[in-house]
């Protein structure tokens, strides 16, 4: 069996945002529902504001989130697959961006961050801001595999350039600003989920998702200019093949 795979970057960057904004308004529009109702509330809609708030794990935003992570590593380990083929100096780079989503897949669908607040809130007494004091470990180690990667980045081509340097601050803005407004409130509130600290957190959700569609526009963009159509082969042999030898010399990466 064969299957070939002809995409417009621009257009599935388009849906997958439109997605999350929807699932960001969702979110924000039943938990104000459920907050309007008071004593009245029932158990349906508590249920269904359960299954659609995104500042809650396990659920659909969830869902989605980690599965944009995993469509950005899938199409990241594509290119690494046929980068690695060309010998280039950046295959180890293009592995390395595969186990990163990997691994924030994992830590969206787990929330291994989160492990780090307790420790770091009791040992630091964090409050406001740095309420949700997993941020302590993970500023510093954002910042060490951002510099690992700059160069890299620096060296792709100027499309997928610009939309990986906005997909990280985009992400980063999301993750670690806009969060720590979100925990500031929590800390204010006692841990209370109002109207406002859901549209704080559909803010930072939409920021996260942006940032990886951003990254999967830009790998999109670099699979459509290196290798054209993907064709799948399901049998004997998997591979990617090429739509032609017109190949641009700045797509070395």
């Amino acid at each position: 069996m064969t299957v070939t795979f002809r995409f417009s970057p621009r257009l599935i960057a388009i849906v997958l945002t439109i997605i999350a904004l929807v699932l960001a308004i969702i979110s924000w529009a039943l938990v104000a529902y459920e907050w309007s109702l008071g004593v009245n509330n029932t158990y349906w809609v508590h249920e269904a504001s359960t299954l659609f708030n995104v500042t809650f794990e396990g659920n659909v935003p969830t869902w989605y989130a980690v599965l944009l992570l995993l469509i950005a590593a899938l199409f990241s380990f594509l290119i690494a697959a046929d980068v690695r083929q060309s010998k280039s100096n950046w295959r180890i780079h293009w592995m390395g961006l595969t186990l990163l989503f990997l691994y924030l897949s994992l830590d969206e669908a787990a929330a291994i961050h989160e492990i780090f607040t307790t420790p770091t809130r009791e040992a630091f007494e964090t409050t406001g801001y740095l309420y949700f004091s997993w941020m302590l470990v993970g500023v510093p180690v954002a910042i060490v595999v951002a510099l690992l990667f700059l160069s890299f980045v620096g060296n792709l081509p100027k499309q997928t350039k610009i939309a990986f340097f906005l997909a990280g601050i985009v992400y980063l803005t999301g993750a670690v600003v806009v969060e720590s407004f979100g925990a500031n409130l929590w800390y204010e509130t006692g841990g209370i989920v109002t109207p406002r600290y859901t549209a704080i957190g559909g803010v930072e959700e939409f920021l996260e998702m942006f940032g990886v569609i951003l990254a999967i526009y830009g790998l999109l963009d670099y699979l459509h200019h290196r290798v054209g159509t993907i064709t799948l082969h399901f049998g004997e042999t998997e591979k990617i093949e090429k739509e032609d030898s017109n190949e641009p010399s700045s797509l070395e990466s």
